[in-house]
């Protein structure tokens, strides 16, 4: 298994989410001077350790503070914590642990709407380094560490955030593309689908959108989720006096339905307000 995800070994050809995984997005870190003052070329960065496999973000040198804005893809399937440390390196170039945190699984499937948060590094840790993960510098996150005023605080902070991606809804909807029917409309041609969302409670209910809205909130969907970009998507069409003929609609028509399945096992719908607004989604 490599040490980061690829759009191959998370999701299957269909784009089924296949494992649970968690999206962290390292963000900044802020107050170091207590670890910077004893150290000539401080140059902190964040570690991610599941098991074997680690995440890292790129050294910044620093005496204070640093932005990251670096994003990692941690597959959690049959894990029970991750362990996020603060980290530096010696003179030799090897890892330094200087603070670190556990998170439970059932800490980080709490956050499945996204969960950002300033981690406070124990002021405990600050009177020494530890050269591993045995050395007893790590602590189980509970809420106090958590800061809520990170702008009047003084403690060394991470500003981190957390997605989980589950497996347990992955299968909670099912889209289907019932009609389309192409309109001429001042001068504009253009192709209106309508799908039948079936949820698994029983619920069911009708959309009518256009290719450029759904085109629209892909785009919306790749800023926040790089992986939706390979999943398998019509090109635009251009049309001015003709209609799409009936073969090009019906595998448009399909492959529209294929990508709005494959988007909703991804559970995006619950990460996603402009997605969630399109589907016109009732609360699950």
């Amino acid at each position: 298994m490599a040490s980061s995800l690829t759009t191959t070994d998370t999701y299957s050809e269909y784009g089924y989410l296949k494992y649970p995984y968690l999206s962290v997005k390292v963000i900044e870190l802020r107050n170091l001077e207590s670890f910077s003052e004893n150290s000539q070329e401080f140059s902190p960065y964040i570690k991610f350790t599941r098991d074997s496999y680690s995440f890292k973000t790129r050294p910044k040198q620093t005496k204070n503070s640093a932005f990251y804005m670096e994003n990692f893809d941690i597959q959690l399937d049959g894990f029970e914590s991750l362990t996020c440390c603060l980290m530096d390196h010696d003179e030799f170039d090897g890892d330094i642990v200087i603070s670190g945190v556990i998170f439970s699984i059932e800490t980080l499937k709490q956050w499945k709407k996204g969960k950002q948060l300033w981690i406070k590094f124990s002021e405990n840790d600050l009177s020494e380094t530890f050269s591993s993960l045995e050395d007893g510098c790590l602590k189980t996150f509970t809420e106090d560490m958590e800061e809520k005023n990170p702008n009047n605080s003084k403690s060394p902070l991470a500003l981190l955030e957390f997605t989980y991606f589950g497996l347990e809804t992955s299968k909670e909807i099912q889209i289907e593309i019932i009609s389309h029917e192409t309109i001429i409309k001042d001068g504009e041609v253009f192709t209106e689908y309508q799908m039948l969302l079936a949820r698994k409670d029983g619920m069911n209910w009708k959309v009518k959108f256009r290719y450029s809205q759904l085109r629209e909130i892909r785009s919306k969907l790749i800023k926040k989720f790089r992986e939706i970009k390979h999943l398998r998507f019509p090109s635009k069409t251009f049309t001015i006096k003709r209609k799409l003929k009936g073969k090009v609609v019906e595998r448009r028509k399909i492959e529209i339905e294929n990508f709005l399945n494959c988007v909703v096992r991804g559970q995006y719908q619950n990460h996603c307000k402009e997605f969630n607004e399109f589907l016109n989604l009732p609360d699950i």
